[in-house]
Protein backbone atom coordinates (compact mmCIF):
# COMPACT_ATOMS: atom_id res chain seq x y z
CA UNK A 1 0.00 0.00 0.00
CA UNK A 2 1.38 3.40 -0.98
CA UNK A 3 1.87 6.02 1.71
CA UNK A 4 -0.53 8.96 1.51
CA UNK A 5 0.87 11.93 -0.35
CA UNK A 6 1.34 15.47 0.89
CA UNK A 7 -1.82 16.40 -1.02
CA UNK A 8 -3.71 13.59 0.72
CA UNK A 9 -2.64 14.94 4.10
CA UNK A 10 -3.54 18.52 3.20
CA UNK A 11 -6.99 17.48 1.98
CA UNK A 12 -7.73 15.45 5.11
CA UNK A 13 -6.53 18.25 7.40
CA UNK A 14 -8.59 20.74 5.44
CA UNK A 15 -11.77 18.68 5.83
CA UNK A 16 -11.17 17.94 9.52
CA UNK A 17 -10.35 21.55 10.40
CA UNK A 18 -13.34 22.88 8.45
CA UNK A 19 -15.66 20.56 10.38
CA UNK A 20 -14.05 21.24 13.77
CA UNK A 21 -14.08 25.01 13.31
CA UNK A 22 -17.66 24.92 12.05
CA UNK A 23 -18.68 23.04 15.22
CA UNK A 24 -16.91 25.59 17.40
CA UNK A 25 -18.29 28.69 15.70
CA UNK A 26 -21.82 27.19 15.63
CA UNK A 27 -21.76 26.16 19.29
CA UNK A 28 -20.42 29.52 20.51
CA UNK A 29 -22.05 32.10 18.25
CA UNK A 30 -21.68 34.92 20.80
CA UNK A 31 -17.95 34.48 21.25
CA UNK A 32 -15.32 36.54 19.48
CA UNK A 33 -12.57 34.08 18.55
CA UNK A 34 -9.26 35.92 18.25
CA UNK A 35 -7.05 32.86 17.64
CA UNK A 36 -7.45 29.51 15.91
CA UNK A 37 -4.55 27.09 15.76
CA UNK A 38 -3.45 23.70 14.59
CA UNK A 39 -0.67 22.47 16.85
CA UNK A 40 1.64 19.52 16.48
CA UNK A 41 4.57 18.10 18.41
CA UNK A 42 8.25 18.07 17.57
CA UNK A 43 7.59 14.65 16.02
CA UNK A 44 4.99 16.21 13.68
CA UNK A 45 2.11 14.02 14.82
CA UNK A 46 -1.40 14.70 13.50
CA UNK A 47 -2.38 18.24 14.52
CA UNK A 48 -4.75 19.22 17.31
CA UNK A 49 -7.13 22.16 16.88
CA UNK A 50 -7.37 24.79 19.57
CA UNK A 51 -8.74 28.32 19.91
CA UNK A 52 -9.33 31.19 22.31
CA UNK A 53 -12.11 33.73 22.46
CA UNK A 54 -12.11 37.01 24.36
CA UNK A 55 -15.03 35.75 26.44
CA UNK A 56 -13.31 32.49 27.40
CA UNK A 57 -10.09 34.31 28.26
CA UNK A 58 -11.93 36.83 30.44
CA UNK A 59 -13.52 33.97 32.36
CA UNK A 60 -10.32 31.96 32.75
CA UNK A 61 -7.83 34.73 33.56
CA UNK A 62 -8.06 35.91 37.15
CA UNK A 63 -4.89 38.01 37.16
CA UNK A 64 -2.76 39.90 34.65
CA UNK A 65 -0.25 37.06 34.88
CA UNK A 66 -2.97 34.54 34.02
CA UNK A 67 -3.95 36.67 31.07
CA UNK A 68 -0.44 36.66 29.62
CA UNK A 69 0.07 32.94 30.24
CA UNK A 70 -3.27 31.83 28.82
CA UNK A 71 -3.89 34.18 25.93
CA UNK A 72 -1.95 32.16 23.33
CA UNK A 73 -1.75 28.79 25.10
CA UNK A 74 -3.28 26.05 22.99
CA UNK A 75 -3.17 23.41 25.75
CA UNK A 76 -4.85 25.59 28.41
CA UNK A 77 -7.77 26.62 26.24
CA UNK A 78 -11.25 25.30 27.07
CA UNK A 79 -11.52 24.75 23.31
CA UNK A 80 -8.45 22.52 23.08
CA UNK A 81 -9.16 19.66 20.64
CA UNK A 82 -12.70 20.94 20.12
CA UNK A 83 -14.11 18.92 17.25
CA UNK A 84 -11.21 16.50 17.61
CA UNK A 85 -13.36 13.59 16.49
CA UNK A 86 -13.09 14.95 12.95
CA UNK A 87 -9.34 14.29 12.99
CA UNK A 88 -9.54 10.49 13.22
CA UNK A 89 -8.95 10.12 9.47
CA UNK A 90 -6.06 12.59 9.66
CA UNK A 91 -4.42 10.53 12.38
CA UNK A 92 -4.73 7.37 10.30
CA UNK A 93 -3.05 9.05 7.34
CA UNK A 94 -0.22 10.34 9.51
CA UNK A 95 0.29 6.85 10.90
CA UNK A 96 0.59 5.56 7.34
CA UNK A 97 3.43 7.96 6.55
CA UNK A 98 7.11 7.15 7.31
CA UNK A 99 7.77 7.31 11.06
CA UNK A 100 10.68 8.97 12.85
CA UNK A 101 12.16 5.72 14.18
CA UNK A 102 12.27 4.24 10.66
CA UNK A 103 13.94 7.21 8.95
CA UNK A 104 17.44 8.56 8.65
CA UNK A 105 17.95 12.03 10.08
CA UNK A 106 17.86 13.56 6.62
CA UNK A 107 14.78 11.59 5.54
CA UNK A 108 12.93 12.55 8.71
CA UNK A 109 13.74 16.23 8.20
CA UNK A 110 12.08 16.00 4.78
CA UNK A 111 9.10 14.13 6.24
CA UNK A 112 8.72 16.68 9.03
CA UNK A 113 8.65 19.56 6.58
CA UNK A 114 6.15 17.73 4.37
CA UNK A 115 3.73 17.32 7.28
CA UNK A 116 4.02 20.97 8.33
CA UNK A 117 3.50 22.11 4.73
CA UNK A 118 0.32 20.04 4.54
CA UNK A 119 -1.03 21.64 7.72
CA UNK A 120 -0.20 25.13 6.48
CA UNK A 121 -1.74 24.45 3.07
CA UNK A 122 -4.98 23.32 4.70
CA UNK A 123 -5.21 26.44 6.86
CA UNK A 124 -4.37 28.73 3.95
CA UNK A 125 -7.12 27.11 1.85
CA UNK A 126 -9.70 27.54 4.61
CA UNK A 127 -8.67 31.16 5.06
CA UNK A 128 -8.95 31.78 1.31
CA UNK A 129 -12.49 30.39 1.46
CA UNK A 130 -13.43 32.87 4.20
CA UNK A 131 -13.76 30.47 7.16
CA UNK A 132 -12.01 32.97 9.43
CA UNK A 133 -13.76 36.02 8.09
CA UNK A 134 -13.15 38.55 5.34
CA UNK A 135 -12.20 42.21 5.31
CA UNK A 136 -12.08 43.86 8.72
CA UNK A 137 -13.50 40.75 10.36
CA UNK A 138 -10.49 38.73 9.20
CA UNK A 139 -8.13 41.21 10.88
CA UNK A 140 -9.63 40.30 14.28
CA UNK A 141 -8.34 36.71 14.30
CA UNK A 142 -4.90 35.11 14.10
CA UNK A 143 -4.59 31.67 12.55
CA UNK A 144 -1.47 29.58 13.11
CA UNK A 145 0.13 26.22 12.48
CA UNK A 146 2.43 25.66 15.43
CA UNK A 147 4.98 23.24 16.77
CA UNK A 148 5.22 22.65 20.52
CA UNK A 149 7.61 23.40 22.11
CA UNK A 150 7.53 26.57 19.99
CA UNK A 151 10.28 27.66 17.62
CA UNK A 152 10.76 30.42 15.07
CA UNK A 153 9.13 28.42 12.29
CA UNK A 154 5.82 29.14 14.05
CA UNK A 155 6.45 32.82 13.41
CA UNK A 156 7.36 32.22 9.79
CA UNK A 157 4.14 30.30 9.15
CA UNK A 158 2.03 32.86 11.02
CA UNK A 159 3.43 35.63 8.85
CA UNK A 160 2.55 33.70 5.71
CA UNK A 161 -0.96 32.82 6.89
CA UNK A 162 -2.10 36.21 8.21
CA UNK A 163 -2.45 39.81 7.07
CA UNK A 164 0.18 41.90 8.87
CA UNK A 165 -2.54 43.95 10.57
CA UNK A 166 -3.90 40.84 12.29
CA UNK A 167 -0.56 39.86 13.80
CA UNK A 168 0.40 42.89 15.88
CA UNK A 169 -0.45 41.43 19.30
CA UNK A 170 0.62 37.86 18.48
CA UNK A 171 4.04 38.99 17.27
CA UNK A 172 4.56 41.08 20.40
CA UNK A 173 3.32 38.47 22.86
CA UNK A 174 3.81 34.99 21.42
CA UNK A 175 6.25 34.97 18.51
CA UNK A 176 9.55 33.16 18.96
CA UNK A 177 12.58 35.26 17.95
CA UNK A 178 14.73 34.13 15.08
CA UNK A 179 17.74 32.12 16.23
CA UNK A 180 21.17 33.68 15.98
CA UNK A 181 22.73 32.05 12.89
CA UNK A 182 25.94 31.53 14.86
CA UNK A 183 24.11 29.31 17.35
CA UNK A 184 23.24 26.91 14.53
CA UNK A 185 26.88 26.27 13.68
CA UNK A 186 29.03 23.48 15.17
CA UNK A 187 32.00 24.30 17.36
CA UNK A 188 34.60 22.06 15.79
CA UNK A 189 34.61 20.59 12.30
CA UNK A 190 36.49 20.68 9.01
CA UNK A 191 36.56 23.98 7.14
CA UNK A 192 36.66 23.97 3.34
CA UNK A 193 37.16 26.53 0.59
CA UNK A 194 35.09 26.03 -2.54
CA UNK A 195 33.52 27.75 -5.57
CA UNK A 196 36.28 30.30 -6.11
CA UNK A 197 36.62 31.00 -9.85
CA UNK A 198 39.89 29.55 -11.12
CA UNK A 199 41.14 32.97 -12.24
CA UNK A 200 40.46 34.62 -8.85
CA UNK A 201 43.67 33.93 -6.99
CA UNK A 202 43.25 37.22 -5.09
CA UNK A 203 40.26 35.72 -3.24
CA UNK A 204 42.32 32.73 -2.15
CA UNK A 205 45.08 35.07 -0.92
CA UNK A 206 42.54 36.92 1.23
CA UNK A 207 41.16 33.65 2.61
CA UNK A 208 44.71 32.46 3.31
CA UNK A 209 45.17 35.52 5.48
CA UNK A 210 41.98 35.26 7.58
CA UNK A 211 42.34 31.48 7.97
CA UNK A 212 45.96 31.76 9.03
CA UNK A 213 47.16 29.04 6.68
CA UNK A 214 50.78 28.73 5.58
CA UNK A 215 50.23 27.76 1.94
CA UNK A 216 53.15 28.91 -0.22
CA UNK A 217 52.15 31.49 -2.81
CA UNK A 218 53.62 29.25 -5.48
CA UNK A 219 51.02 26.56 -4.65
CA UNK A 220 47.91 28.75 -4.74
CA UNK A 221 46.93 28.21 -8.37
CA UNK A 222 47.18 24.47 -7.92
CA UNK A 223 45.07 24.68 -4.77
CA UNK A 224 42.37 26.59 -6.65
CA UNK A 225 42.16 23.73 -9.12
CA UNK A 226 41.73 21.19 -6.30
CA UNK A 227 38.56 22.68 -4.76
CA UNK A 228 36.86 21.84 -2.49
CA UNK A 229 40.00 22.53 -0.52
CA UNK A 230 40.42 21.46 3.09
CA UNK A 231 41.60 24.57 4.92
CA UNK A 232 41.37 23.43 8.55
CA UNK A 233 40.63 19.89 9.76
CA UNK A 234 39.54 21.15 13.20
CA UNK A 235 38.14 24.58 12.54
CA UNK A 236 35.61 26.69 14.41
CA UNK A 237 32.78 27.81 12.08
CA UNK A 238 31.41 30.17 14.74
CA UNK A 239 34.66 32.08 15.08
CA UNK A 240 35.07 32.10 11.33
CA UNK A 241 31.60 33.52 10.87
CA UNK A 242 32.46 36.38 13.21
CA UNK A 243 35.49 37.18 11.06
CA UNK A 244 33.28 37.24 7.97
CA UNK A 245 31.36 40.18 9.43
CA UNK A 246 34.23 42.30 8.10
CA UNK A 247 34.69 40.44 4.80
CA UNK A 248 31.32 40.08 3.04
CA UNK A 249 33.03 39.43 -0.29
CA UNK A 250 34.54 36.19 1.11
CA UNK A 251 31.32 34.69 2.53
CA UNK A 252 30.37 32.64 -0.57
CA UNK A 253 33.58 30.60 -0.45
CA UNK A 254 33.76 29.15 3.06
CA UNK A 255 32.07 25.91 4.10
CA UNK A 256 32.07 23.42 6.96
CA UNK A 257 31.51 19.69 6.93
CA UNK A 258 28.21 18.40 8.33
CA UNK A 259 27.09 14.80 8.00
CA UNK A 260 29.31 14.20 5.00
CA UNK A 261 28.26 17.28 3.04
CA UNK A 262 29.45 20.87 2.87
CA UNK A 263 27.33 23.63 4.39
CA UNK A 264 27.94 27.35 3.98
CA UNK A 265 29.39 29.19 6.96
CA UNK A 266 27.30 32.16 5.79
CA UNK A 267 24.23 31.02 3.81
CA UNK A 268 23.09 33.37 1.05
CA UNK A 269 19.78 34.11 2.80
CA UNK A 270 21.44 35.03 6.12
CA UNK A 271 21.12 38.71 7.03
CA UNK A 272 23.50 38.92 9.98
Amino acid sequence: MMAPTESDLAEAIYRATAAAAADLFRDYPDHHFYWYSLTTTGEAHAPCPSAWSTQALAEAARTDEDWLMLKWSYADSPFYFYGGQHFAAVDRLFQARPQIDACSEEAWACEYELRLRAMEAAMARLDHEGLFGVGQERLRIVITVEVAPPDHTNTERAMRLNPPEALTEWLAEAAEPAPDPEDLLPWNTSIYIDQIPLDSIKILIQLRRILGTAWPFSDLRGLLASQPLLADAAGDPRALRRKLDQFPELRPYLFFEADGRLESVWPQDATH
